[in-house]
């Protein structure tokens, strides 16, 4: 628009009350919406990893309308949550604000900047494509409440402790986890996770999670060995724990890759995927 003032500011400038506000509003007509406080976003951010000092406020004409985080570990970035409100979109906003991340990573000199998006959400696909991120994968969140009985499985399920966990599920399944899901910076951020794993003939499942009386999260789910039936079984053991140790508590795990076998044994403990993604990454030059 003629006239007005666009300035981009590290998002560090503004206070987590401030910032909280902008995000709500950003996300209050999305297809999945997204709410925080000042406390909550302060621990989202701590617990993904977020580059204040990195990450980007658009501001027009002296009003906060944009958004856009960027998360870092190592040699690789990711855009941690980008938005704008809705009476400031159509404005090239968007392409501002990636564009701006794009020049941080540049700048910390990282290798990779990658992003998740939702499959229905066509023009940010192609605004990404546009600005040449490229499909990585498809991933998928899955919810539901299961009922005491959907899996059963012959052999039981014992609790064990992460460091074993992540020895059973292998360095190979760990490093292909999405950012919001990986193992090391959850523990540092996450007191409480448990980890669990059960075996059947020759196979075993090992399950990484947090759980209240309301809700399991899956942090990561994996089986290994060479019978798909083994492995099925054991997979339904470490459901069956999760259900019979509380009923009625929701199941969730978020942006499990699509085909992952452990998305069947959730369909048939009665959770269903709630949303689809898209990974992309854009691979950046120095």
């Amino acid at each position: 628009m003629p006239g007005t003032i666009v300035e981009l500011r590290p998002a560090s400038a503004f206070p987590h009350e401030e910032r909280a506000t902008l995000w709500n509003d950003a996300f209050s007509d999305y297809f999945a919406p997204s709410h925080f406080d000042a406390a909550g976003l302060a621990a989202f951010e701590t617990m993904c990893d977020l580059d204040l000092d990195s990450s980007r406020v658009l501001v027009e004409d002296g009003r906060p309308v944009a958004f856009g985080m960027l998360g870092v570990r190592g040699a690789r970035g990711w855009v941690g949550g980008m938005g704008v409100i809705p009476d400031a979109r159509r404005r090239g906003h968007g392409v501002r604000m990636m564009m701006a991340l794009a020049d941080q990573a540049r700048a910390r000199k990282l290798e990779t900047l990658g992003l998740e998006v939702l499959a229905q959400n066509t023009p940010a696909i192609a605004l990404y494509t546009g600005l040449e991120y490229r499909t990585q994968r498809s991933l998928e969140v899955w919810e539901g409440t299961p009922e005491p009985g959907r899996v059963q499985s012959p052999v039981p399920a014992r609790a064990i402790d992460l460091d074993d966990a992540a020895a059973r599920i292998g360095e190979p399944v760990l490093a292909q986890a999405p950012w919001q899901r990986e193992l090391e910076p959850l523990r540092r951020a996450m007191p409480d996770l448990a980890a669990v794993t059960a075996e059947s003939g020759g196979a075993s499942a090992t399950a990484v999670y947090r759980a209240n009386p309301e809700r399991v999260s899956v942090v990561e789910i994996a089986a290994r060995g060479a019978d798909p039936n083994a492995r099925t079984a054991a997979i339904d053991a470490v459901l069956a724990s999760w259900i019979e140790a509380g009923p009625g508590r929701m199941l969730r795990l978020l942006n499990l890759p699509a085909g992952d076998e452990a998305g069947a044994r959730l369909a048939a403990a009665g959770c269903a995927v709630s949303h689809r993604q898209l990974e992309m990454s854009l691979r950046l030059e120095a």
